[in-house]
């Protein structure tokens, strides 16, 4: 089926449906009833069919059997030049000389010479998952010239990938480079063996003289597919790293993907794998004995679509072992480790928070003799606002850096080379789960005898190892039996069956799982359905995927609801609105490509930054692209190597205080107070109700950053506390309440000049009279990761 806008064969106007081969009008309603069985036929698992791959036949496989000639055999006509080749290859026996009637030669073979003689195999390996009959690039909107140049499945990679963008909300890839510098965005993608039709044409077309292009080694690479993504959607300088894992291929993408994150190199990546289906690699996987013989299958009484067993049971390079095991290494002490406890972690990590805290005070402390010691040797090469704009913006981009180290460390590191936590535990415990909380197992389940018994084994040790609940069995996936096996691509396509899991929290049955073998009884912890099971919610899933080589991998996937949970109500809504935005613009984009509108692979013809300005974006980490009404994309056109330009004034004001005390400490009656903006739990409404008041509160929820707006009135309080205390001159202090005691009674509110204004109450007001304090005056500064506050106390 097609759509339609326009009028029909009768001049009827018409918008919708309609058959592509009748062009008569069909409705919604009919879709399915004409055309569903017609298209499972053509999906999926399915006897081979030879329009797909060149006309190949498995009954009849074409193999080539060297002859000797006996006798001569009859003349026939070449070209000189070809007459000349054939001579050079086979010397005496070929006879060449000229046509007198024409500019061609005879060519004689005479016995004793050797030819290759085409015959057909009858070979046994008749089905296998395929795309769907008739899926052609071309619809998607992919160019003639680049369906003409690469290989097929660079076709298959450039359209999933732009799938993978929609489906994330990402309508035009350039829209990265207003968030990400160019060289943040990478590609993580590989393969196990790379262009197979071009290993073909390259290899078996060349050697037939058969027409190849001239180009054809650079289609046959693996990391070409991700040349191309590059080339026509992403123009990224990013890190491209192509794993070459077999059928593992995909999950060590992944790894690579969140390495390639959590150590800084980019902040975008594609991750996943790629591999077709070829006469060749079928051939040699059937010799291996690692795929199922259709004619044996067929006297089994199964059907094609029932049919994905592979009995391989050698010891080869694959050796099926249990080295995945290691995730569950461990020697726990005789109490579980501090390190486990959400709230163990959350208080070494505001303890560090404090520490950043009074790191920050104390480089406000030493930059007033910084400054006086650049000025004194006549080495201020600026301003001093210039100098104080830049070093108050180095202390906030570092503590900035330390918060995140502190958080990458307490969040997610804590566990690393750590003997007494297993890798898997650790990275459950990040999100306070237990190894319980592992609702589902995603299998390579390639139905081999051998990996079916050692992957369940595998599972069943890491779950007994880490202390599972006996009696919490886990319910196993093994999908493979619906989409068969893509090589590399294994873990993508397993790890998009987990994310449905986990977003619908139904777990899929294994519908050929009618007769599970009694040797996998004994895996207590693994529990294999054969029909869905409806939950109330998954909060996490495990799959596993390996390859020839011995490659292998583990990915644990979290509930996204945890990642929510991290965050504050009001980053939430907002990332709420954010998505439906998104889910907007994509409904869009998918409508428009499939009403015609508009095609679905949209190539970028240019870089989002012209010849002459390619140099300048690389070398600028701060180069961001805008979007360009004009062209209809993103481009670069603001250049600037301009850093954030915090406000000195507070800085000044802080200096000018200190400058009045003595050796460099805050004068009397001065407060200044720092205060990291993450720190402060805009959530928790006991702390929000304990410290502010209900006018701080509507002041504060009603500012585009609560957070921060929060951040600098709790900062203010602070700094009023520390005002007070240094201006009296009693030896006793004045401020009895103690660290823990709540700040409502210090209220910070905006004056009508807009300047904030300090009311005390209660023992805060008591303790400021006996200091002998009639008058605070306070200034409150964000400079973007923390608020600082400077309160002055006087009579």
């Amino acid at each position: 089926i097609k759509h339609h806008n326009g009028p029909l064969k009768n001049g009827v106007p018409y918008s919708g449906w309609m058959d592509t081969k009748t062009n008569e009008p069909v409705k919604d309603l009919d879709v399915k009833s004409k055309y569903e069985k017609q298209i499972l036929e053509h999906s999926g698992i399915r006897l081979i069919e030879p329009e797909l791959f060149d006309g190949y036949q498995p009954r009849k496989k074409l193999v080539l059997r060297e002859v000797l000639l006996e006798h001569d055999l009859e003349p026939f006509e070449a070209s000189a030049e070809e007459a000349q080749q054939f001579r050079s290859q086979n010397g005496e026996f070929v006879d060449v000389y000229e046509n007198a009637e024409s500019d061609q030669s005879w060519v004689k073979f005479r016995k004793g010479a050797t030819l290759m003689v085409p015959k057909a195999l009858r070979f046994d390996r008749l089905v296998a998952g395929q795309v769907p009959t008739g899926w052609d690039a071309a619809r998607y909107g992919v160019p003639k010239d680049i369906i003409e140049q690469v290989d097929h499945i660079t076709l298959y990679v450039l359209v999933s990938t732009v799938e993978a963008l929609v489906s994330s909300g990402i309508t035009d890839p350039y829209e990265f480079y207003k968030y990400v510098h160019v060289s943040e965005v990478g590609n993580c993608a590989g393969s196990g063996i790379g262009g197979m039709r071009s290993l073909t044409k390259m290899y078996r077309d060349r050697l037939l003289d058969k027409p190849v292009q001239n180009d054809i080694l650079q289609e046959t690479f693996i990391n070409t597919m991700a040349a191309w993504v590059n080339l026509l959607l992403l123009s990224s300088s990013g890190p491209v790293k192509t794993p070459v894992g077999a059928c593992a291929t995909a999950v060590e993408s992944v790894e690579i993907g969140v390495e390639t994150i959590q150590t800084g190199r980019a902040k975008i990546v594609l991750v996943g794998g790629y591999d077709d289906f070829q006469e060749e690699g079928s051939y040699e996987f059937g010799n291996m004995k690692a795929t199922s013989n259709t004619d044996e299958e067929f006297k089994r009484g199964r059907t094609p679509r029932e049919i994905w067993v592979c009995p391989f049971m050698g010891r080869s390079v694959p050796a099926p072992g249990q080295g995945i095991l290691t995730t569950a290494r461990e020697v726990p002490g005789k109490l579980p480790s501090p390190l486990l406890d959400m709230k163990y972690r959350k208080r070494q990590l505001d303890l560090r928070r404090r520490q950043i805290k009074q790191w920050v005070e104390s480089e406000y402390a030493f930059l007033r003799e910084e400054l006086e010691t650049h000025r004194n040797a006549g080495e201020l090469t600026v301003s001093e606002e210039e100098f104080l704009t830049e070093r108050t913006r180095h202390i906030d981009s570092e503590a900035q850096r330390q918060e995140k180290e502190a958080l990458n460390l307490w969040g997610n590191f804590f566990y690393r080379q750590n003997p007494e936590i297993a890798p898997l535990r650790g990275a459950l415990a990040s999100f306070g789960l237990t190894i319980d909380d592992i609702g589902v197992a995603s299998f390579h389940g390639t139905s081999t005898k051998a990996n079916d018994k050692n992957e369940s084994e595998v599972l069943n040790k890491q779950f007994a190892h880490l202390g599972r609940t006996v009696g919490n069995a886990c319910p196993s996936i093994f999908q493979k039996y619906l989409t068969g096996h893509p090589k590399a691509a294994a873990a993508a396509w397993m790890l998009n069956g987990m994310l449905q899991v986990l977003q619908t929290g139904i777990i899929p049955g294994n519908r050929n799982a009618d007769n599970i073998d009694a040797l996998l009884e004994k895996y207590d912890h693994v529990l294999y359905p054969s029909r869905s099971i409806h939950t109330d919610g998954i909060k996490a899933g495990l799959l596993k995927s390996f390859g020839f080589g011995q490659v292998g991998g583990e990915v644990l996937v979290i509930h996204p609801d945890y990642l929510f949970g991290a965050l504050d109500q009001a980053s939430y809504n907002a990332y709420c609105t954010k998505n439906r935005e998104r889910e907007a613009v994509a409904y869009r984009y998918w409508h428009d490509s499939m009403a015609g509108v508009a095609p679905f692979f949209r190539a970028k013809n240019a870089a989002p930054y012209s010849d002459a300005q390619e140099s300048q974006v690389y070398l600028n980490p701060l180069a961001r692209a805008d979007f360009d009404s004009a062209q209809g994309t993103y481009t670069f056109n603001d250049l600037s190597t301009t850093l954030a330009q915090p406000d000195p004034t507070m800085t000044q004001q802080i200096l000018l205080n200190m400058a009045q005390g003595e050796g460099g400490e805050q004068a009397r009656g001065v407060g200044v107070d720092v205060e990291l903006v993450s720190a402060i739990n805009v959530d928790n409404d006991t702390f929000l109700e304990r410290n502010f008041t209900k006018r701080e509160l509507a002041y504060c929820q009603g500012r585009p950053d609560p957070q921060a707006s929060l951040a600098g009135r709790w900062s203010a309080k602070e700094s009023v506390i520390k005002a007070v205390s240094s201006y009296a001159t009693a030896a006793a202090p004045v401020w009895t309440q103690g660290a823990a005691a709540p700040l409502k009674e210090i209220e910070i509110t905006m004056a009508p000049s807009g300047a904030p204004e300090v009311t005390l109450h209660g023992a805060a007001k008591v303790a400021a009279e006996q200091a002998g304090v009639r008058n605070i005056k306070v200034s409150i500064s964000h400079s973007g990761h923390y608020a600082v506050a400077l309160a002055i106390a006087s009579e």
